[in-house]
């Protein structure tokens, strides 16, 4: 992002799993991260010693994230994925639902691709798939990711919902970029 001014499409986030932090590194924060705050910071401070909580609690407002500390291992499966929520609210309160298709890839192994070609060979394959997000009045200004539903589709069945005279363009064109 700092060096050509476009970032990814998604949210980027660092995890930084540590047991102390001696500073709260705020001149690195101002130099790559400030003032738009692109890259969100998730510390989490493994231990019972809470010395250095202070300075990583900063680090996780500072940079619209969240703290977690990890004391016992019954706290890692209670506490590591919050993050999810975190990055997942604005998706949610603003009831963004991005559906997201793969590039085509090759695949014979899936029963889809056995089935449509009689185990005859490699498929060309996409995956198509979304976020499911809790839509309870009560739950949606906390922004719940329940999870995600995703499915692969063989190319050949998306290539018989287009209109006849549009298949030998699209097929032209999948063959001649296919390998390139």
């Amino acid at each position: 992002f700092n060096k050509t001014g476009r970032g990814s499409e998604c949210s980027q986030a660092i995890m930084l799993v540590t047991d102390g932090a001696v500073d709260t590194y705020d001149a690195i924060f101002e130099k790559f991260n400030w003032p738009e705050r692109k890259v969100r910071i998730f510390p989490y401070l493994i231990g019972r010693e809470s010395a250095f909580a202070d300075n990583l609690k900063w680090m996780a407002c500072a940079n619209k994230g969240y703290f977690t500390q990890i004391s016992t291992l019954a706290d890692v499966q209670e506490n590591v994925m919050e993050y999810l929520h975190v990055l997942s609210r604005p998706k949610v309160i603003d009831q963004e639902h991005d559906t997201v298709w793969t590039e085509a890839y090759i695949d014979s192994t899936l029963p889809q691709a056995q089935k449509l070609e009689d185990g005859q060979g490699p498929v060309l394959m996409t995956t198509v798939a979304m976020p499911v997000f809790s839509t309870k009045n009560e739950t949606r200004n906390r922004g719940i990711l329940l999870g995600v539903v995703g499915t692969d589709v063989p190319v050949s069945e998306l290539l018989k919902t287009i209109p006849k005279y549009k298949v030998t363009f699209t097929t032209k064109f999948l063959s001649n970029n296919m390998y390139n």
